[in-house]
C-alpha cells in the first residue's frame, strides 16, 4: 500500500515536471513602496506616481517630492507625477494657488521641473501623461476655436505632443463632432494613444503619422454610450484597452494595425477589466476587478495574486496594476496585514524560493527512501 511518504514524493515530483511553465510564468516578490500610487517604473526599479504630490520613489533613497513651480503655500498644491523612462526623466502636471491652471513638467534628476509649456490661443492649461526613452512627452493642453464652423468661439483641451519645452502639437486639430480628447501613452516610433470625448461618448484613439483611427469604432459594441480606453502602446504598435462588452462590464485588450483585436478577457468572477500598460516583450498587465493581472500571447492570463512567491512575498494581496517596465518590473497598488494599503513594487524572482524549497523537499525524500546507501569513493 502506497505510503504517505509515497503521496508526498509523487506529488513533489509532478510539481517538479512543471518546472518550464514556472518559469515561462514567473513569480514575483513584493517591495512596499510606501504611501504613493504608483504610474510608472523603469528598469532601474525607479517609480512615479503620487499622493497629491508628484512623487518618485527610488530603492535606497525612498520617496521625493518633485515640488511644484514657484513657491505656493503649504497644501495648497494637486500634483502628479504620471510616467517615467529609462533615463529617469518624469513627466506629470503641477498645481498651486500661484497658478492658473494645471502646468505639464519634466522633471530630471540634477535639473528638477522644467515647464513643458501649452498651445496658444489662450490657454494656460496642460498636462504630461507619457514620455518616451527620448524623452518627448503626450497628454493634453487647452486652446481656444476662432470661427470654427462647428464650435464657434469655443475653448478645448486636445491631445498633444511634446517635442520640447514650448514644442506642441496638437494632436487633434479641428476633428468633427468632438471636443476634448487626451494622450495616455505613446512609444518611440510616433504612435501615440488615448481617448476622445463628444456626442458619441468617450472612445479609444490611436494617433499617428496617418491621423487618427478610432479604435472605439472599429470595436463595433453596441451599448448606448459604451465607452472605450487606450491607456498605452509598445514600440510594435501594441495597444493595451479597455473596451466595452455587449453583455455589460468591460474587458481588457490588445490591437494592433493589420492583426486587429486580442480580447485578453478578464480574471473569473469579475465584471470589468482594463489593460493598463504593455511593454516591447507583449507583456500586458492591468487589473480586473479588485486584482492585478499578467497576460502574455504564450502564457494567456494571469492573476497576479497566483504568482507571489510564496515565501518573500507571504501575505500580501495585488489590488491594482498600473504599469510594467520592459524588463518587466510591475507596480501597483496591494495589501498586507502589517503595513495595509500601499505601493508595490513585483519584481520576478529568477529562482523561486518555493522552488528551492520544492528540490530540498524532493532531495530530502530521496534520501530517506535509501538508508545506508553508500557512494564509492574515487580512486
Amino acid at each position: 500500500m502506497p505510503t504517505l511518504r509515497h503521496w508526498m514524493l509523487s506529488g513533489l515530483l509532478a510539481a517538479a515536471a512543471h518546472g518550464p511553465s514556472l518559469a515561462a510564468a514567473p513569480a514575483y516578490g513584493v517591495t512596499d513602496l510606501g504611501n504613493i500610487f504608483p504610474t510608472g517604473v523603469n528598469d532601474s526599479a525607479w517609480v512615479s506616481g503620487y499622493d497629491g504630490r508628484a512623487l518618485l520613489w527610488r530603492p535606497g533613497l525612498g520617496i521625493t517630492d518633485l515640488g511644484v513651480f514657484g513657491t505656493p503655500p503649504v497644501g495648497a498644491v494637486s500634483n502628479r507625477a504620471n510616467a517615467i523612462n529609462n533615463a529617469g526623466q518624469v513627466v506629470g502636471f503641477t498645481w498651486s494657488t500661484i497658478e492658473s491652471g494645471y502646468r505639464a513638467f519634466l522633471w530630471q534628476d540634477g535639473v528638477g521641473l522644467t515647464d513643458l509649456g501649452d498651445l496658444p490661443r489662450g490657454s494656460t492649461y496642460s498636462r504630461a501623461e507619457a514620455i518616451s526613452s527620448q524623452g518627448a512627452a503626450a497628454g493634453q493642453a487647452g486652446g481656444q476655436f476662432s470661427n470654427h464652423p462647428t464650435y464657434g468661439n469655443q475653448s478645448f483641451n486636445h491631445a498633444v505632443h511634446f517635442a520640447a519645452a514650448d514644442v506642441l502639437t496638437d494632436l487633434e486639430a479641428h476633428p468633427e463632432g468632438t471636443m476634448n480628447s487626451i494622450a495616455r501613452g505613446m512609444n518611440d516610433v510616433g504612435g501615440v494613444v488615448g481617448v476622445r470625448d463628444g456626442s458619441f461618448g468617450t472612445r479609444a484613439i490611436v494617433w499617428d503619422g496617418s491621423g487618427a483611427t478610432d479604435l472605439g469604432a472599429l470595436w463595433g459594441v453596441v451599448p448606448a454610450g459604451a465607452q472605450s480606453f487606450a491607456r498605452d502602446i509598445n514600440n510594435h504598435g501594441q495597444v493595451a484597452l479597455q473596451l466595452p462588452r455587449a453583455a455589460g462590464g468591460s474587458t481588457a485588450a490588445l490591437w494592433q494595425a493589420g492583426i486587429g483585436f486580442t480580447e485578453i478577457g478578464r480574471l473569473a468572477g469579475m465584471n470589468d477589466a482594463t489593460a493598463n500598460a504593455v511593454n516591447d516583450a507583449g507583456l500586458v498587465v492591468g487589473t480586473s476587478g479588485q486584482r492585478g493581472f499578467a497576460w502574455t500571447a504564450s502564457g494567456g492570463l494571469v492573476n497576479l495574486n497566483d504568482r507571489l512567491d510564496l515565501v518573500s512575498a507571504a501575505g500580501w494581496q495585488i489590488f491594482s496594476v498600473s504599469a510594467v517596465s520592459e524588463s518587466g518590473l510591475i507596480v501597483g497598488r496591494g495589501w498586507h496585514p502589517s503595513v495595509g494599503h500601499t505601493g508595490v513594487l513585483l519584481t520576478p524572482v529568477p529562482e523561486p524560493a518555493t522552488a528551492l524549497l520544492l528540490a530540498g523537499g524532493i532531495a530530502a525524500l530521496l534520501a530517506r527512501r535509501r538508508p545506508g546507501r553508500v557512494v564509492a569513493a574515487a580512486a
